[in-house]
């Protein structure tokens, strides 16, 4: 303002000077002049005024307004190329100085504006690009995910009911009625729309996403349990709904399922937790073995089964190689392995799957709480499994709950082991601290015991020294009267009877001694049981027909039963089942002395797996319960004073009920004291589905009639007339009655005392060319031993026949001897008959090897 009121004053200063000159000098100038007449002084006086003050003007506004704006002008200009300007150098008026100092200081800003405007606009720019980029890829994500997702999307109009838009997944899964979007409603995708329209509401009402679950019906046109959530969005600048539709009818079999399968296993553990979820599984998902097994801990290459289901039904235990199997790639992997179909082809090594046809395969591994493996469960069937992520799932949930069954089940044998460690320490303390206290007492029970069981060792004792030393005083006693007694020396009649009585004792005593032998043999289970084709009534007529001399004596009457049809043949053995009936039929005999004793034989169960009863009932003195309780014990009867009565070892009932459990049977026994007892012995009798059966009393064996063993001609006796012989013997009396027996079947017999002697003559006998045909090498000798000189004998190529003879009667014996270079085996006694027969058959048999 200041600077517009300065122009203004120096420019009318001029003016006003002009004017006060022209009135100062207007009179002297002036003259009159006419009327009308221009005054021509004061025109020109005017324009020079006018003159004057235009160049005084144009002067001052040059000086003043256009001087000041060229410098203006140029400090812009350098302003604007960047050149530093100092306003003092422009030589500006006061106040275009100040005017100036201030239009910089704006500038200058307005420049530095301008630049941070365009470089601000730049990086807008750049922003509205990339966001405009990442929205255009935002949009394909998810149109894609929209196009891709597994669960339907339906996009509704509120207000209509109308779809809008719809992904590939609502079309499969809700059926192909969503293709053409226009005039698609609702009411197309299900009957009652009320549900739907009222969680659309809900939605629109308070804008807040809504979930409910809800049926449509599918392509198949089966119940489709689905979850919907819906949720508020903008689509087309409207306000509309989307419907994400959920398949949860898998969840809510796999649901069904596992409650089933946990409330079928809710209260089992252990084997029957296994057996349960087995059975559980094949049902839920109808197939056809189910397989839950532990790893075989030696090498972990075989899965022993604690659970095979078939068909709905538990199996027997099974042991599967993992090698080349679907299995082995089950238990290597960290999930499911899984073969909806085709297995078979994959794995076509595996047994198992090529004999079952196995078409589906579904296992997975088992391990404990520290990752170690323990089994697998696996399932298995002769069709493709229908729905393998389902099944996958439900095995899955089992596996980890079959894995701590499993580890529970370790851990609890585990325990029950260390508990009853525990529980012994415990009694083992308890016991060292109850010792001192009742050491009197338990000393006095050690005595008694001690006192007891020398009784009953005494008792044995005397019993077997009884039964033993009877025949052998009768054996030594008509021995010796028929050495001195002159009547029986001069009497063949009595001599033979005398005969008679020492065979008849001493076939006594050698039962004894079988007996003895028997018992031992079962301890040491070593008893040898024949399985041969045996007539079961030609065995009983036997011996019934051996034990009715017995009965005749005794005045009681024997009477035998055959509960028809009975078989004809059983696969069984003959001599123990003899020796079964022998023992009963003896017992019965000989604790009854008036009445009677009858045999009753009969058959039962299927014919595959039947047995054959005999039935021992007696008139006799009978049992009580205490009796009975003791009765099946080795070397008791029934009380001491029995054994006092009636003799014998107390063996006889011991060996009949061990050889009938040995026989596939058992022994029993009914009794009442006084009236009499009744022994059930069963065998089995084998598979008689092909053996015919004996309807009627025509077709049975008649008994057969006692006759005398008939005597041996002398032309029917072996003869050894060309052989020589060696005997290995070191006993005198055995030396002269084998030789005896061999030299009256006509033999050349030579005796050696022991096995060196024998091995050395053999030699001899070589080198002469003198071979002996036969050795017969006592087991048991002085220097070398019958099992040394075998084996010497052998070890030097010398291949005569070696018989052993040996009083060792045991299970293993002929083994032994056979094995130290015998070739054959005979027993002590010798039989006279069989020891001719023996050497007789392999001197003929070394003979024709030679020819």
């Amino acid at each position: 303002m200041r600077i517009m009121l300065g122009m203004i004053l120096r420019t009318l200063y001029p003016i006003l000077l002009a004017m006060v000159l022209l009135a100062l000098l207007w009179p002297v100038v002036s003259e009159p002049e006419p009327a009308g007449a221009l005054p021509v002084q004061g025109l020109l006086v005017g324009l020079i005024f006018v003159s004057v003050y235009v160049l005084s003007l144009q002067a001052a506004i040059e000086s003043m307004v256009l001087k000041p704006i060229r410098r203006v002008r140029q400090m812009l200009r350098d302003l604007k190329s960047g050149d530093s300007v100092s306003v003092s150098d422009l030589k500006l008026p006061g106040e275009f100085r100040h005017l100036a100092s201030m239009l910089k200081v704006t500038i200058g800003e307005l420049y530095i504006s301008r630049h941070e405007l365009a470089r601000l606009r730049e990086s807008l720019e750049n922003q509205v690009h990339d966001q405009t980029r990442q929205l255009r890829v935002s949009n394909a994500k998810l149109q894609n995910i929209f196009e891709s997702a597994s669960d339907a999307i339906l996009v509704v109009d509120p207000y209509q009911s109308t779809v809008l838009k719809a992904n590939p997944r609502a079309e499969q899964l809700l059926g192909g009625i969503i293709v053409e979007l226009g005039g698609c409603t609702l009411s197309h995708l299900c009957q009652d729309v009320s549900e739907l329209e009222s969680l659309i509401k809900m939605v629109i009402g308070d804008g807040k996403n809504q979930v409910c679950e809800f049926c449509f019906t599918d392509a198949s046109g089966q119940p489709l349990e689905t979850q919907i959530s819906a949720s508020l969005i903008e689509y087309d600048s409207h306000a509309c709904v989307m419907m994400l539709i959920r398949d949860i009818s898998s969840q809510h079999n796999f649901e069904r399922a596992l409650r089933t399968a946990m409330t079928a296993t809710a209260d089992k553990t252990g084997m029957d937790f296994f057996e349960v979820l087995s059975k559980s599984i094949s049902q839920i998902l109808d197939v056809k073995y189910v397989l839950i097994g532990e790893v075989v801990e030696e090498k972990k290459d075989r899965i022993r089964s604690l659970a095979f289901c078939v068909d709905g039904k538990m199996d027997d235990e099974i042991e599967y190689e993992l090698k080349s199997s679907p299995c082995e790639l089950a238990v290597k992997g960290d999930g499911p392995c899984v073969f909806a179909e085709g297995v078979s082809e994959c794995f076509p090594d595996d047994p198992m799957l090529k004999t079952l046809g196995i078409e589906s395969y579904l296992g997975i591994a088992v391990h404990d709480g520290f990752d170690e493996l323990e089994g697998l469960i696996t399932l298995f069937d002769d069709k493709p499994l229908v729905n393998p992520e389902f099944a996958s799932m439900l095995v899955s949930m089992f596996s980890k709950r079959i894995g701590a069954e499993m580890e529970r089940r370790r851990v609890d044998l585990e325990s029950e082991t260390f508990t009853q460690e525990l529980l012994e320490i415990k009694n083992q303390q308890h016991a060292q601290t109850m010792e001192l206290a009742e050491a009197a007492d338990e000393l006095e029970w050690a005595r008694q015991q001690a006192e007891s069981a020398n009784r009953a060792k005494s008792e044995f004792l005397a019993n077997m020294s009884h039964e033993i030393r009877t025949p052998m005083t009768a054996i030594l006693g008509y021995a010796e009267l028929l050495k001195t007694d002159e009547e029986i020396i001069n009497c063949p009649d009595r001599q033979l009877e005398t005969v008679d009585t020492i065979l008849r004792n001493g076939e006594h005593l050698l039962t004894i001694i079988n007996d003895i032998l028997d018992i031992s043999k079962l301890d040491a289970d070593c008893m040898t049981i024949e399985n041969i084709s045996t007539d079961p009534v030609q065995v009983v007529r036997d011996v019934e027909t051996l034990m009715r001399g017995r009965c005749k004596e005794k005045g009681i009457t024997l009477t035998t039963e055959f509960q028809l049809p009975l078989p004809s043949a059983i696969v069984s053995d003959p001599t123990r089942l003899r020796q079964i009936l022998v023992n009963l039929l003896g017992n019965a005999i000989k604790f009854t002395d008036a009445g009677s004793v009858t045999v009753k034989v009969s058959h039962r169960g299927p014919t595959n797996k039947s047995c054959l009863c005999i039935d021992v009932i007696d008139t006799g003195i009978g049992m009580n319960e205490e009796q009975l309780g003791r009765l099946f014990h080795a070397f008791v009867q029934a009380d001491t004073s029995t054994t006092r009565k009636f003799g014998g070892t107390g063996l006889g009932l011991t060996i009949s009920k061990r050889l009938s459990e040995l026989l596939g049977g058992e022994l029993a026994v009914v009794s009442t004291l006084g009236e009499g007892s009744c022994f059930t012995a069963t065998i089995a009798a084998g598979d008689i589905s092909q053996v015919r059966m004996i309807e009627s009393e025509a077709d049975l064996a008649p008994l057969p009639k006692i006759e005398p063993a008939p005597q041996l001609s002398p032309q029917d006796e072996v003869s050894l007339d060309d052989l020589r012989i060696l005997l290995a013997e070191d006993g005198p009396d055995n030396q002269r009655l084998i030789s005896f027996h061999l030299k009256k079947a006509g033999a050349s017999v030579t005796i050696a005392e022991n096995g060196q002697i024998a091995c050395d003559m053999v030699q001899a006998a070589l080198q002469q060319c003198e071979p002996f045909d036969v050795i017969l090498m006592d087991m048991q000798m002085p220097v070398l031993g019958g099992y040394e000189a075998s084996g010497k004998l052998r070890r030097l190529g010398i291949g005569v026949p070696i018989i052993a003879l040996t009083a060792h009667a045991m299970a293993g014996d002929r083994e032994k001897c056979i094995l130290a270079g015998c070739d054959d085996y005979l027993t002590k006694p010798i039989n006279r008959v069989e020891l001719v027969k023996a050497c007789r058959d392999w001197a003929d048999h070394v003979r024709g090897d030679a020819a």
